[in-house]
Protein backbone atom coordinates (compact mmCIF):
# COMPACT_ATOMS: atom_id res chain seq x y z
CA UNK A 1 0.00 0.00 0.00
CA UNK A 2 1.30 3.45 -0.89
CA UNK A 3 1.83 5.77 2.08
CA UNK A 4 -0.81 8.41 2.66
CA UNK A 5 0.64 11.72 1.53
CA UNK A 6 -1.11 14.20 3.77
CA UNK A 7 0.17 16.81 6.19
CA UNK A 8 -1.61 16.84 9.56
CA UNK A 9 -3.34 20.05 10.55
CA UNK A 10 -4.08 19.00 14.13
CA UNK A 11 -1.52 19.57 16.86
CA UNK A 12 -1.10 15.91 17.84
CA UNK A 13 -1.84 14.19 14.49
CA UNK A 14 -5.36 13.14 15.48
CA UNK A 15 -6.70 13.99 12.02
CA UNK A 16 -4.06 12.05 10.12
CA UNK A 17 -4.41 9.10 12.48
CA UNK A 18 -8.17 8.99 11.84
CA UNK A 19 -7.62 9.23 8.09
CA UNK A 20 -5.05 6.45 7.97
CA UNK A 21 -6.95 4.22 10.38
CA UNK A 22 -10.35 4.55 8.69
CA UNK A 23 -9.57 5.59 5.12
CA UNK A 24 -11.12 8.32 3.04
CA UNK A 25 -14.45 6.61 2.50
CA UNK A 26 -16.23 6.69 -0.84
CA UNK A 27 -18.39 9.17 -2.71
CA UNK A 28 -21.38 6.93 -2.08
CA UNK A 29 -20.57 6.39 1.59
CA UNK A 30 -18.50 9.22 3.03
CA UNK A 31 -16.77 8.86 6.34
CA UNK A 32 -18.10 11.20 9.00
CA UNK A 33 -16.63 13.27 11.82
CA UNK A 34 -17.85 15.15 14.88
CA UNK A 35 -15.41 17.80 16.12
CA UNK A 36 -16.40 18.88 19.64
CA UNK A 37 -14.41 21.76 21.08
CA UNK A 38 -13.25 22.54 17.56
CA UNK A 39 -12.25 26.16 18.17
CA UNK A 40 -10.60 27.78 15.14
CA UNK A 41 -11.63 26.77 11.63
CA UNK A 42 -8.08 26.00 10.51
CA UNK A 43 -5.42 26.63 13.15
CA UNK A 44 -4.73 23.36 14.98
CA UNK A 45 -8.12 22.02 13.94
CA UNK A 46 -8.73 18.26 14.20
CA UNK A 47 -11.20 17.94 11.31
CA UNK A 48 -10.00 20.26 8.52
CA UNK A 49 -7.84 17.57 6.88
CA UNK A 50 -10.73 15.12 7.00
CA UNK A 51 -13.05 17.64 5.36
CA UNK A 52 -10.46 18.26 2.65
CA UNK A 53 -10.17 14.47 2.18
CA UNK A 54 -13.86 14.06 1.38
CA UNK A 55 -15.28 13.34 4.83
CA UNK A 56 -18.47 15.05 5.98
CA UNK A 57 -19.24 16.26 9.48
CA UNK A 58 -19.94 19.11 11.86
CA UNK A 59 -17.93 21.29 14.20
CA UNK A 60 -19.15 22.31 17.65
CA UNK A 61 -17.92 24.74 20.28
CA UNK A 62 -19.33 26.62 23.26
CA UNK A 63 -17.69 29.79 21.87
CA UNK A 64 -18.83 31.48 18.69
CA UNK A 65 -16.57 30.82 15.70
CA UNK A 66 -19.45 30.89 13.21
CA UNK A 67 -18.14 33.72 11.03
CA UNK A 68 -14.70 32.13 10.78
CA UNK A 69 -16.21 28.79 9.74
CA UNK A 70 -18.51 30.47 7.25
CA UNK A 71 -15.50 32.07 5.57
CA UNK A 72 -13.00 29.21 5.76
CA UNK A 73 -14.82 25.86 5.99
CA UNK A 74 -17.48 23.82 4.22
CA UNK A 75 -18.61 21.94 7.32
CA UNK A 76 -21.41 23.44 9.44
CA UNK A 77 -20.46 25.06 12.74
CA UNK A 78 -22.71 25.10 15.81
CA UNK A 79 -22.31 27.25 18.89
CA UNK A 80 -24.00 24.98 21.40
CA UNK A 81 -23.62 23.49 24.87
CA UNK A 82 -22.78 19.88 24.02
CA UNK A 83 -23.98 18.66 27.42
CA UNK A 84 -27.60 19.47 26.59
CA UNK A 85 -30.56 18.30 24.49
CA UNK A 86 -30.06 20.86 21.72
CA UNK A 87 -26.74 19.24 20.90
CA UNK A 88 -28.37 15.80 20.68
CA UNK A 89 -31.03 17.16 18.32
CA UNK A 90 -28.27 18.51 16.08
CA UNK A 91 -26.57 15.10 16.09
CA UNK A 92 -29.83 13.37 15.16
CA UNK A 93 -30.19 15.74 12.21
CA UNK A 94 -26.70 15.17 10.84
CA UNK A 95 -26.14 11.55 11.90
CA UNK A 96 -29.56 9.85 11.64
CA UNK A 97 -28.01 6.37 11.91
CA UNK A 98 -26.39 7.44 15.20
CA UNK A 99 -23.02 6.25 13.88
CA UNK A 100 -20.00 8.55 13.47
CA UNK A 101 -16.66 7.38 12.12
CA UNK A 102 -14.47 9.77 14.14
CA UNK A 103 -15.19 11.91 17.19
CA UNK A 104 -12.72 14.45 18.49
CA UNK A 105 -13.67 15.45 22.04
CA UNK A 106 -11.60 18.21 23.62
CA UNK A 107 -13.59 20.49 25.91
CA UNK A 108 -11.59 20.59 29.14
CA UNK A 109 -13.89 20.35 32.18
CA UNK A 110 -16.99 19.56 30.07
CA UNK A 111 -15.54 16.52 28.29
CA UNK A 112 -16.91 13.88 30.68
CA UNK A 113 -20.45 15.31 30.70
CA UNK A 114 -20.45 15.48 26.90
CA UNK A 115 -19.27 11.90 26.62
CA UNK A 116 -22.04 10.83 28.97
CA UNK A 117 -24.55 12.72 26.82
CA UNK A 118 -23.35 11.00 23.64
CA UNK A 119 -23.40 7.50 25.10
CA UNK A 120 -26.70 7.99 26.92
CA UNK A 121 -28.33 8.84 23.59
CA UNK A 122 -26.86 5.76 21.89
CA UNK A 123 -24.51 7.44 19.43
CA UNK A 124 -21.60 5.23 18.38
CA UNK A 125 -18.22 5.76 16.78
CA UNK A 126 -15.39 3.83 15.15
CA UNK A 127 -12.55 6.01 16.50
CA UNK A 128 -12.42 8.68 19.20
CA UNK A 129 -9.69 10.90 20.57
CA UNK A 130 -10.67 11.97 24.08
CA UNK A 131 -8.62 14.63 25.88
CA UNK A 132 -8.53 14.28 29.66
CA UNK A 133 -5.46 16.39 30.53
CA UNK A 134 -4.32 13.88 33.13
CA UNK A 135 -0.81 15.29 32.80
CA UNK A 136 -1.83 18.09 35.16
CA UNK A 137 -2.42 15.55 37.94
CA UNK A 138 0.82 13.72 37.18
CA UNK A 139 2.68 17.04 37.16
CA UNK A 140 1.29 17.85 40.58
CA UNK A 141 2.28 14.45 41.93
CA UNK A 142 5.86 14.92 40.72
CA UNK A 143 6.01 18.32 42.35
CA UNK A 144 6.79 19.96 39.03
CA UNK A 145 3.40 21.61 38.74
CA UNK A 146 3.90 23.72 41.83
CA UNK A 147 7.59 24.38 41.14
CA UNK A 148 8.89 24.32 37.56
CA UNK A 149 5.81 23.38 35.56
CA UNK A 150 3.12 26.04 35.14
CA UNK A 151 0.80 24.05 32.93
CA UNK A 152 1.00 23.10 29.29
CA UNK A 153 2.14 26.11 27.24
CA UNK A 154 1.90 28.31 30.29
CA UNK A 155 -1.82 27.65 30.80
CA UNK A 156 -2.60 26.88 34.43
CA UNK A 157 -5.26 24.33 35.35
CA UNK A 158 -6.08 26.12 38.62
CA UNK A 159 -9.72 26.36 37.53
CA UNK A 160 -10.01 22.57 37.52
CA UNK A 161 -9.69 20.61 40.72
CA UNK A 162 -7.49 17.54 40.76
CA UNK A 163 -10.49 15.33 41.57
CA UNK A 164 -12.36 16.55 38.50
CA UNK A 165 -9.44 15.76 36.19
CA UNK A 166 -9.11 12.32 37.75
CA UNK A 167 -12.84 11.75 37.32
CA UNK A 168 -12.64 12.75 33.66
CA UNK A 169 -9.80 10.34 33.06
CA UNK A 170 -11.06 7.28 34.94
CA UNK A 171 -14.83 7.60 34.64
CA UNK A 172 -14.57 8.12 30.88
CA UNK A 173 -12.53 4.92 30.69
CA UNK A 174 -15.13 3.04 32.72
CA UNK A 175 -18.02 4.32 30.59
CA UNK A 176 -16.38 3.51 27.28
CA UNK A 177 -15.19 0.06 28.32
CA UNK A 178 -18.68 -0.72 29.63
CA UNK A 179 -20.03 0.31 26.21
CA UNK A 180 -17.72 -2.13 24.43
CA UNK A 181 -14.96 0.20 23.27
CA UNK A 182 -11.24 -0.56 23.57
CA UNK A 183 -8.32 1.75 24.21
CA UNK A 184 -5.98 1.77 21.25
CA UNK A 185 -3.60 4.16 22.99
CA UNK A 186 -4.03 5.19 26.60
CA UNK A 187 -2.38 8.37 27.84
CA UNK A 188 -1.24 9.65 24.46
CA UNK A 189 1.60 12.00 25.32
CA UNK A 190 3.14 15.33 24.39
CA UNK A 191 6.36 17.06 25.35
CA UNK A 192 6.62 20.41 27.10
CA UNK A 193 9.67 22.60 26.64
CA UNK A 194 9.42 23.39 30.37
CA UNK A 195 9.93 19.81 31.56
CA UNK A 196 12.47 18.32 29.18
CA UNK A 197 12.03 14.71 28.14
CA UNK A 198 9.19 13.97 30.52
CA UNK A 199 6.09 12.88 28.58
CA UNK A 200 2.76 14.51 29.45
CA UNK A 201 -0.28 12.23 29.22
CA UNK A 202 -3.17 14.17 27.67
CA UNK A 203 -5.53 11.90 25.66
CA UNK A 204 -6.94 8.40 25.29
CA UNK A 205 -7.59 7.08 21.75
CA UNK A 206 -10.48 4.61 21.50
CA UNK A 207 -11.69 2.18 18.85
CA UNK A 208 -14.90 0.24 18.38
CA UNK A 209 -14.05 -3.48 17.88
CA UNK A 210 -17.44 -4.08 16.24
CA UNK A 211 -16.45 -1.82 13.35
CA UNK A 212 -13.59 -4.02 12.15
CA UNK A 213 -13.33 -7.70 11.34
CA UNK A 214 -11.89 -9.98 14.03
CA UNK A 215 -8.48 -10.27 12.40
CA UNK A 216 -7.93 -6.53 12.25
CA UNK A 217 -9.35 -6.00 15.74
CA UNK A 218 -6.86 -8.53 17.10
CA UNK A 219 -4.08 -6.79 15.22
CA UNK A 220 -5.05 -3.41 16.69
CA UNK A 221 -4.95 -4.98 20.14
CA UNK A 222 -1.41 -6.17 19.42
CA UNK A 223 -0.18 -2.64 18.65
CA UNK A 224 -2.10 -0.98 21.49
CA UNK A 225 0.09 0.78 24.04
CA UNK A 226 0.17 3.23 26.93
CA UNK A 227 2.15 6.35 27.79
CA UNK A 228 3.76 6.89 24.39
CA UNK A 229 4.19 10.03 22.29
CA UNK A 230 1.52 10.83 19.71
CA UNK A 231 4.04 10.44 16.87
CA UNK A 232 4.68 6.86 17.98
CA UNK A 233 0.92 6.26 18.08
CA UNK A 234 0.66 7.41 14.49
CA UNK A 235 3.55 5.20 13.42
CA UNK A 236 1.79 2.18 14.89
CA UNK A 237 -1.45 3.09 13.11
CA UNK A 238 0.44 3.45 9.83
CA UNK A 239 1.85 -0.05 10.24
CA UNK A 240 -1.55 -1.49 11.12
CA UNK A 241 -3.18 0.13 8.10
CA UNK A 242 -1.01 -2.01 5.85
CA UNK A 243 -2.84 -5.07 7.14
CA UNK A 244 -5.75 -5.97 4.89
CA UNK A 245 -9.10 -5.86 6.57
CA UNK A 246 -12.76 -5.66 5.81
CA UNK A 247 -15.04 -3.33 7.68
CA UNK A 248 -18.11 -5.06 9.01
CA UNK A 249 -21.59 -3.68 9.37
CA UNK A 250 -22.56 -2.70 12.88
CA UNK A 251 -25.88 -1.55 14.18
CA UNK A 252 -26.21 2.09 13.22
CA UNK A 253 -23.72 2.38 10.37
CA UNK A 254 -21.32 0.97 7.82
CA UNK A 255 -18.32 2.16 5.88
Amino acid sequence: MKPVKYIPNSTEMQDLSALVLLGAGTEESKNTFLDIGCRHAKKGNNSLLLEESGWSGICVDIEDFSQEYKEKRKSPFYKVDATGDEFINILKEHFPTKFIHYISLDTDEASLAILENILKNNFMFAFMTFEHDYHYVLSDERGSYSKDYKGWRGVSCDSREKEKIESCKFKSKHLLERSGYKTLFENVCIHSKDTGNWLHAMEDWWVNPSYFNNFYTNYLESIASKNIHFEDCFKRITISREVSYEVQEIQGGTQ
